[in-house]
């Protein structure tokens, strides 16, 4: 590979085997280097590809603010994350996650802080991914000497929500919303909380989870005649929960014009019933 454009000492773009644009990042990787020169291959500690960014059109710049030390960390924070989450992380996130923590970095010495109002929904429905974010905060201490707000953890545990869901943050937000006006309905219509350690309730986030997402996307899933049958069992037989599982859908029509189909309507029966009550159904 040759350097076909020096950024900074630790940053130059270059050209992969497939003759595709990439930015490699190393400590002095760029150091008393020139362009048309042969890459060092031992000082390379990160590569990525441009094509992972088509909407900045100042990456160059970009890359040239950001310190290598923040890759490195953003860098294990993702590894990190792809065993705690057990999901696949595009590399594309390192950029974009550098940016913020490097942005966050700077913001804090100046003594600027943002209150994150969708904190605790985070905590609470994206637990995982908020333990992501609180790793964060434990690198940045450890490397920068920075001990940043919980506010943060929040922030930073969007991007692996972004990541492993293919949306953006408005998206996120919008699915802790509908997540937390369906808990409430439930909440009142049963006149009791919930036990949140039990992974009955585990279960019924992630099934609101993957319903709002289809909500937005105004996603139906497919009809079974089986369900559909098994619908009218169902209700009967939980009468109660049929009944909150109404209120949902009518609050879900009203706000959002989504219709509740039967087979949704019974998987929310479903779990409702043990939500409520911890019993198999």
């Amino acid at each position: 590979m040759l350097i076909d454009k020096i950024i900074n000492n630790n940053v130059i773009f270059s050209k992969d085997d497939a003759n595709k644009e990439i930015v490699i990042a190393g400590k002095g990787i760029a150091f008393q280097k020139k362009v048309g020169m042969i890459v060092d291959e031992g000082q390379i500690e990160k590569i990525f590809h441009i094509q992972d960014y088509p909407s900045n059109k100042n990456i160059d710049k970009l890359l040239a603010e950001i310190p290598v030390k923040v890759f490195e960390v953003t860098d294990q924070l993702i590894e990190f994350s792809k065993i705690l989450l057990d999901k696949e992380i595009s590399d594309s996130l390192l950029l974009s996650l550098s940016d913020h923590i490097n942005t966050v970095l700077k913001r804090t010495k100046e003594g600027i802080s943002i209150i994150n109002p969708g904190v605790w929904e985070i905590k609470r429905y994206y637990h995982d991914e908020y333990l992501v974010g609180k790793k964060a905060l434990e690198l940045i201490e450890e490397n920068f000497s920075v001990i940043l707000p919980e506010d943060e953890a929040g922030f930073i545990a969007v991007y692996f929500i972004n990541a492993t869901m293919n949306s953006n943050s408005d998206e996120v937000y919008t699915v802790l919303r509908i997540i937390q006006e369906i808990l409430t309905i439930i909440k009142y219509h049963f006149k009791r909380s919930f036990e949140e350690d039990s992974i009955y309730y585990y279960r019924f986030i992630t099934h609101l989870k993957f319903f709002s997402q289809r909500l937005l996307s105004n996603e139906q899933p497919a009809t079974n005649k089986h369900d559909s049958d098994l619908f009218e069992i169902i209700k009967e037989k939980y009468v109660n929960s049929y009944e909150c599982v109404l209120k949902i859908s009518q609050l879900l029509k009203e706000k959002y014009n989504y219709i509740v189909l039967k087979d949704e309507m019974l998987y929310l029966i479903i779990h409702i019933e043990r939500l409520i009550y911890a019993s198999d159904v």
